[in-house]
């Protein structure tokens, strides 16, 4: 409970007047995440599972930003400035699920200065970085440490992912487009 606290207070530092049904759902212990954007300052959120649809979930804060996932892996964005509008990771997805090392292509659009979407490609290289102790909350737990390396024609990044002997995410940093860069996720525990 203490731990919640800290992050309900942690939300309502941002200006935004709060969501009270994110709010309520996070005391009542629905499924949440806790995620920062790493190149800025205090910008550390919970975010609720909102909505789940055909393998997706949508997760928001109580300042409305919202991330989607699926498989753990990051989809879209929105409120977090230059949002990725969708992306396909379904390659990486199988990869990561199967600990199999190896090349996958992903795919992300974002929209252009112009409104535009523009679609890029990215081909990755996963590879096993070995087993790690990660504590999300509950203590010491086993997990598996995979990297994605991935390059387009332009650009570069590196996706880490801590995973459960079970298969489930526990945290990782995923890229989220050259404006926002990398997002920290991690489970919070009910």
């Amino acid at each position: 409970m203490k731990r919640l606290a800290l992050i309900l207070a942690l939300a309502a530092c941002d200006a935004a007047p709060p969501d009270p049904a994110v709010q309520a759902a996070l005391q009542a212990g629905a499924p949440a995440l806790l995620i920062s954007v790493e190149t800025r300052e205090d910008a550390l959120a919970p975010f609720v599972a909102r909505t789940t649809r055909e393998g997706s979930t949508t997760w928001q804060s109580v300042d409305s930003v919202s991330v989607t996932t699926r498989d753990g892996l990051l989809q879209a964005t929105r409120g977090l400035g230059a949002d990725m509008l969708a992306s396909d990771t379904t390659q990486s997805a199988k990869r990561l699920r199967a600990n199999q090392p190896g090349t996958a292509e992903r795919f992300h659009t974002f929209l252009n200065g112009e409104d535009q979407a523009i679609t890029r490609v990215y081909v990755c290289e996963i590879t096993r970085r070995g087993p790690r102790q990660i504590d999300v909350g509950r203590g010491p737990e086993p997990a598996r440490l995979m990297a994605e390396d991935c390059a387009s024609l332009t650009e570069s990044f590196t996706n880490l992912y801590w995973i459960a002997p079970g298969g489930s995410l526990l945290q990782s940093r995923q890229w989220a487009g050259a404006f926002t860069g990398p997002l920290a996720i991690r489970q919070i525990p009910n």
